[in-house]
């Protein structure tokens, strides 16, 4: 009896995900990214038992998830191609104020948890900030055109020599901030789980994640490229700033 409600329950949930997704697709093109972005995160996150039983990991995902979507849905506002949904719209209006409850309520089971959670909570932040940022970013926001532009007109170099320095610095901000949300997010685990090697591979996973987000994201729209080639980048960065990551040196017992 369990079980057949169990897969009732399953079936019901996946067919209201769809709805949903199709719906919303219909006015943002590409929503389902997002939506398969965060839901992937929520996953990796809960296979992780020790984060999982965590009191701010639920209000963590919500305001990952809650963020990403409003900062996406916003970013997408400019781009008639990407979106039909204007700044002020009450789907927009509701997926803000979600987020500022989900965010309150993570703050809040911060402060009123123990101090491991707090610690746990400080890590979180800057991981919930990258993907807030990529959700914007990802967007014709951070396309090469107006970087080209600002550096023709701050190095009075031609537009050839300017889009090479642009190619050139844009690859090294893939490489490191990848790197770094890859040494944050295993920095996260590892409050929760002590298990260094396991704090690395979740750090990696993480960062591929985020990068295979911006890149499908930017595949879809008229005036940026995703590239796989990019995600390579990325997740390159990541294996390289996981290097430096290790287990921390256990102290010695004081000599009497």
């Amino acid at each position: 009896m369990r079980t057949t409600a169990a897969v009732l329950a399953f079936l019901a949930g996946f067919v209201a995900v769809l709805a949903i997704v199709g719906t919303a697709n219909a006015f943002l093109p590409g929503f389902w990214v997002t939506v398969y972005y965060v839901t992937a995160a929520g996953i990796l996150s809960w296979q992780m038992p020790e984060l999982a039983r965590r009191r701010p990991t639920p209000a963590f995902l919500a305001s990952l998830a809650t963020g990403v979507l409003t900062l996406w849905t916003f970013s997408a506002t400019a781009s008639a191609t990407e979106s039909r949904v204007k700044p002020s719209d009450p789907f927009l209006l509701a997926l803000g104020a979600a987020w500022v409850v989900s965010v309150a309520a993570f703050l809040f089971s911060a402060a009123t948890g123990k101090p491991a959670d707090r610690r746990l909570a400080a890590w979180m932040i800057p991981s919930m900030a990258c993907g807030w940022l990529i959700a914007y970013i990802s967007s014709n926001a951070g396309g090469a055109p107006s970087m080209i532009a600002f550096v023709e007109r701050l190095l009075g170099l031609g537009k050839e020599a300017a889009e090479t320095t642009v190619l050139v610095a844009r690859k090294c901000v893939h490489f490191t901030f990848y790197g770094c949300v890859a040494l944050l997010a295993a920095k996260m685990l590892r409050t929760a789980e002590p298990r260094t090697r396991r704090a690395i591979v979740f750090g990696i996973l993480y960062a591929l994640l985020l990068a295979s987000f911006d890149e499908l994201r930017q595949s879809g729209m008229s005036d940026r490229t995703g590239s796989f080639w990019d995600v390579l980048l990325d997740l390159s960065g990541a294996l390289a700033f996981s290097t430096v990551f290790r287990k921390p040196a256990s102290r010695k017992p004081a000599r009497a």
